[in-house]
């Protein structure tokens, strides 16, 4: 016998591989990974990876992606081709039409005379039909949708998962109906509750466009951020003298005339709640321009402005930084270091440019009193009222530490 047979033969026959894993079940609520194997209009279908290779899942076209600034342009498809495909029709039907007017001969003076009246009466018709009908509303934005690409690797989140025993798809055994569009917007309200955060220990604000408009508020969008909403408590702006009154018989905004007047302005709006559970993130105007009150009306800070309203001894002075009800008094003392001078209606006329220093701010509940005071930006006395040129240089001093 050959030495180590009987060792040899102790070793247990079996594959010379080492098996395969078996790809875990997923449940419904789960985050998994997988890479695009299939996508069109309709939807895509998913290869998961890692622990739950071999399974093939499914996103709808409804819960695609948010679109995204890596995406290639014809990745992302407007709902309303049709409409785009009958715009571009518009211009050619456009152009045969001059191409025909243009080689129309010229009316007589009697088509003239007879078709003025036929005229006047199509243009009346038209205007009461269009008073009947109320004003026109603004269209709502087309839906973007984003279409996967194929070969693209992201996380997704399982909505549902086919019950056992349910009868295969015609393209093979039925997989879990995934979603992008979920943990897209589950990391949006993480993003969001961010952004209130910094807003709250920063006082900061962020820019908004107003996308839409319903019975309770002003429908927004956060650039990349995600959407948001405004009640109507919340806006700075006035309704205008035309607009509905309410039980009180105040004036009040309502959809219909915000989607006339405000829809497509941008808003400068703080962060006021973040509701995780209802996807829902609650912003205003009105906070905004109170942090932007607080973070300007600082002792020491140098302000700019125009001069509203001109006195013999007092100037006051509307602040680029500040809503148009808050004025900044310069008081004749706080003008040059060179002594109480004349008359201020020698020196300064409305819609002069004033530069200066804020001297004492007062909060107050109809609003803030402000002083300010230009003898500190003076480099002899007197310079700021030796001529526009010489005060132009003393605001030029300070011009880089001016708040806007």
């Amino acid at each position: 016998m050959v030495e180590g047979a009987s060792e040899a033969a102790d070793v247990p026959e079996g594959p010379t591989t080492l098996p395969l894993p078996v790809a875990q079940p997923v449940q419904e609520g789960d985050y998994v990974y997988g890479k695009v194997i299939f996508s069109n209009a309709k939807g895509a279908r998913i290869q998961l990876m890692f622990s739950h290779d071999g399974i093939v899942g499914y996103v709808p076209q409804d819960q695609s992606p948010i679109p995204a600034p890596w995406m290639p342009q014809h990745h992302i498809r407007r709902q309303n081709q049709q409409g785009g495909r009958q715009q571009h029709a518009r211009p050619q039907q456009g152009q045969r039409q001059r191409r025909a007017h243009s080689q129309a001969p010229e009316p007589t003076a009697e088509q003239v005379e007879q078709a003025e009246p036929q005229e006047a009466a199509a243009t009346a018709t038209g205007s009461r039909e269009q008073q009947q009908a109320g004003p026109r509303s603004v269209p709502a934005a087309p839906a973007i949708n984003a279409q996967l690409p194929v070969g693209h690797c992201r996380a997704f989140k399982v909505r549902s998962v086919p019950r056992e025993g349910a009868a295969p798809g015609p393209k093979g055994p039925q997989g879990p109906l995934l979603s992008a569009l979920d943990i897209d917007g589950d990391l949006l309200l993480v993003r969001m509750q961010q952004l209130k955060d910094f807003g709250d220990q920063e006082r900061a604000s962020f820019r908004a466009r107003v996308v839409g408009a319903n019975d309770s508020g002003l429908l927004l969008d956060l650039a990349s951020f995600g959407a948001a909403f405004m009640p109507w408590r919340f806006l700075c702006a006035r309704p205008p003298p035309h607009a509905a009154r309410n039980d009180r018989g105040y004036l009040q905004w309502d959809a219909q005339l915000a989607q006339q007047q405000l829809v497509g302005r941008v808003l400068q709006v703080a962060i006021v709640e973040v509701h995780a559970a209802e996807r829902k993130v609650i912003v205003s105007e009105a906070l905004a321009r109170d942090r932007r009150l607080q973070r300007v009306l600082q002792l020491g800070n140098v302000v700019e402005g125009r001069v509203h309203t001109v006195l013999d001894r007092q100037v006051f002075v509307h602040l680029d930084c500040l809503p148009n009800n808050v004025h900044a008094l310069l008081r004749s003392d706080r003008v040059t270091q060179a002594g109480q001078p004349g008359s201020l209606k020698d020196f300064f006329a409305p819609g002069d440019r004033v530069v200066g220093l804020l001297s004492h701010v007062d909060a107050d509940a109809k609003g803030p009193r402000v002083q300010m005071s230009t003898m500190e930006l003076e480099g002899e006395a007197g310079d700021m009222l030796i001529s526009a040129q010489h005060r132009e240089r003393c605001y030029a001093s300070v011009a880089r530490h001016i708040v806007r």
